[in-house]
């Protein structure tokens, strides 16, 4: 079966741009297709969508794993969980994944005194 240049738009959108092995630019010459097209169709509601479903799910599969190694390798290398954690925060910028629009109430937490 044939993968469409879309599909793998939508699966080189949703990896962290660090671990992209590809400019948009060649990616755009490697499928004959222009870099207005490109961004036309990863702009494209239901496209957002997909890339937003594949982080989620990426993060999901992942983040246990990550979560587990960060306390060992995060004594001797930050990098890849910098890469990742950056990766999640640049993903909470571009989307809401927590409330769906709905407004959030503040919630005041006072630290106790010791």
């Amino acid at each position: 079966m044939k993968v469409s240049w879309i599909d793998l738009m939508i699966e080189r959108q949703s990896t962290p741009e660090q671990l992209r092995t590809q400019t948009i630019v060649d990616f755009c010459i490697e499928h004959k297709i222009s870099e207005s097209k490109y961004y036309y169709q990863a702009s494209k509601p239901e496209n957002q969508k997909h890339i937003v479903n594949t982080c989620l799910n990426n993060a999901k599969k992942y983040a246990p794993e990550v979560l587990e190694g960060l306390g060992e390798r995060g004594k001797k290398d930050n990098r890849a969980a910098e890469l990742y954690l950056k990766f999640i925060l640049e993903l909470r910028e571009k989307t809401d994944v927590t409330t769906k629009g709905e407004k959030i109430d503040a919630i005041n937490y006072i630290v106790p005194e010791k």
